[in-house]
């Protein structure tokens, strides 16, 4: 079970081409509080049944890492007594490629943290340049390669329809330091105020350890 806490785009150091995240998570306050936080794990953990899998709290919907360390360490003390009462399993967090590095990573894997879901979006230079991401396949590698050598579990986001993607999406997964791929639709259609919308998931997908 996945219980999710979003961030609002919380760390990211611009705003991309596709993202509107309100759109994607509600209007929701942009600093998460304590009291809102323990309500909002206690609330999944009562009203869903366990089944047996992994329960992870999930800080999702901005660049973990690029918050100040003070900042993430004050989300994930929040979530520090649900680990020690066995609530929950662990925690997982969403970052970008560029926002990964050893010191990061020490202190997400002190904290508890088990799964760092990369937003990679593509693994095409050009494709990320059109989009607005700021980094590039490289990047994106060298954190995948990070975070398995310091034993995170590791997923990765790509969207098929962005930007200079060719009409065959290939995501490009085979070879690569991954536990999962979540695929989402990129389509950007235009809109009247100019903002794009945010995408909407197509396709949940696992790949092999």
């Amino acid at each position: 079970m996945i219980i999710p806490v979003f961030l609002m785009n919380r760390g990211c150091p611009h705003r991309c081409l596709f993202c509107n995240e309100r759109l994607t998570a509600g209007d929701r306050p942009e600093r998460v509080t304590e009291a809102a936080f323990t309500e909002t794990v206690r609330a999944h953990l009562e009203s869903v049944p366990r089944k047996g899998g992994p329960v992870q709290i999930a800080f999702y919907g901005g660049t973990f890492t690029g918050m100040e360390p003070e900042e993430q360490r004050r989300l994930l003390d929040m979530a520090a007594p649900f680990l020690r009462e066995g609530a929950v399993d662990g925690i997982r967090i969403s970052t970008r490629p560029d926002g990964i590095d050893k010191e990061a990573l020490d202190l997400l894997q002190t904290a508890g943290v088990t799964t760092v879901e990369v937003g990679a979006q593509s693994l095409h230079d050009g494709v990320l340049m059109e989009s607005r991401r700021g980094h590039t396949e490289t990047d994106t590698v060298r954190a995948l390669t990070l975070l398995r050598e310091q034993g995170f579990e590791t997923g990765i986001h790509l969207m098929a329809g962005l930007p200079g993607t060719a009409p065959t999406f290939s995501p490009k997964p085979s070879g690569r330091p991954l536990r999962s791929v979540r695929i989402w639709s990129g389509s950007i259609p235009r809109s009247s105020s100019g903002t794009p919308p945010s995408p909407m998931p197509f396709i949940k997908g696992r790949t092999g350890p």
